[in-house]
């Protein structure tokens, strides 16, 4: 069961804090970004506005807020929530190669709400770090020996390229987020 109340912490990069400087946090935890009952933490650089559009631009607070409402949603409101994006995985995973959306029914709901929502996602075309230095190039996670060697990175940085690829993905967070602009509206969230 959650232990409420939840919480978004945004830690400060620049005085290099961790999670483990947060009370709700063992102290010798490290990393700027992850979600543990009873909250998520993030870095205030992944608010960065000074890179313009390279910039990261709350992917991964996004990705960190959509772990945190899917342990609301599966473990308070409606149990059949895990079940739901667990199908939707399963039967949508391969389009997403072995980018970080593929690994499991958390990081697919994750990362796929990082589309939905207009952050200029850019795990998708990084694909698997392990994969590309792979002399082989595929690293040791069984699911991408399936695959062709290399970073099977998809080329998905937008809305439209969720719906267009994966509209179970699309119509599942429709069902449970609130859609901020049109489907066809393609710009960021920070964009006017």
């Amino acid at each position: 069961r959650p232990r409420g109340p939840f919480r978004l912490v945004i830690l400060d990069n620049v005085i290099d804090e961790q999670a483990g400087d947060c009370p709700d946090f063992p102290d010798d935890w490290k990393g700027r970004n992850g979600t543990a009952n009873p909250g998520c933490f993030s870095s205030a650089d992944d608010f960065d506005m000074s890179r313009g559009n390279d910039g990261p631009h709350g992917e991964l607070t996004v990705h960190e807020m959509t772990h945190l409402l899917d342990l609301i949603v599966r473990q308070q409101v409606d149990p059949y929530f895990m079940q739901e994006v667990d199908d939707c995985w399963k039967a949508n995973r391969h389009t997403y190669q072995k980018s970080y959306a593929a690994s499991d029914r958390h990081e697919y709901l994750a990362e796929i709400a990082t589309l939905f929502i207009g952050t200029k996602a850019a795990n998708f075309q990084r694909g698997c770090c392990g994969c590309t230095c792979a002399d082989s190039g595929c690293c040791t996670h069984p699911p991408h020996a399936e695959l062709p060697p290399g970073p099977g990175c998809v080329d998905f940085c937008n809305k439209s390229h969720l719906i267009e690829n994966d509209p179970d993905g699309y119509n599942l967070l429709k069902s449970f987020l609130i859609e901020i602009k049109e489907p066809d509206d393609d710009s960021y969230w920070w964009e006017e």
